[in-house]
């Protein structure tokens, strides 16, 4: 490669940097979100994001016509005719939802919600804003932070991750414009 050539090179991916920053943050946010939903959905939620901490369904009793219309199945319904009493760990069981760790999968309404809301690009920054659009999730979203603490981060060892391939991903741009 003559010198020219590389020079070019260069000027190339000075000029794209901002642009591809800005692409992969938006990238490397849309992973952390698969990254959490998966590991939530499969192990459970962590309570105040500690790692290992999983977050319990409560077992305290309250009456299940609280529950009506919220039933997925036959089964569900059953459980409530049944019982003049029972909780949300019973009431999941009874309907085959697994209740070991609070997973946010009963519905499945949070997690195909969340996604990236807005972006915002300024001098030398990207800001990748996520949450939720529809009014009743956001609701559900806030009870949940209030009772289970900031559950949508991302381990270190996901941080680690992300990082890494971000850095590749930045090698790899300045590297091709320089071939």
């Amino acid at each position: 490669m003559e010198l020219a050539e590389y020079i070019r090179g260069i000027e190339s991916a000075i000029n794209g940097l901002e642009t591809e920053v800005e692409r992969l943050c938006v990238v490397k946010v849309q992973s952390s979100i698969t990254l959490i939903k998966n590991r939530s959905i499969n192990d459970g939620i962590f309570v105040g994001g500690d790692k290992g901490r999983y977050a319990k369904y409560s077992t305290n009793v309250y009456p299940t016509w609280f529950l009506k219309g919220k039933e997925l199945n036959a089964a569900g319904a059953d459980y409530i005719k049944k019982n003049a009493l029972g909780n949300w760990d019973g009431f999941k069981e009874a309907q085959g939802r697994g209740s070991d760790n609070v997973n946010l999968s009963y519905s499945n309404r949070f997690w195909t919600d969340l996604g990236i809301q807005s972006i915002f690009r300024g001098k030398g920054m990207t800001i990748v804003r996520t949450g939720v659009n529809d009014p009743e999730v956001e609701k559900y979203a806030k009870y949940l932070a209030m009772e289970y603490g900031t559950f949508f981060i991302p381990t270190d060892d996901e941080k680690r991750d992300l990082s890494k391939d971000f850095a590749v991903d930045m090698t790899n741009f300045v590297l091709n414009k320089l071939r």
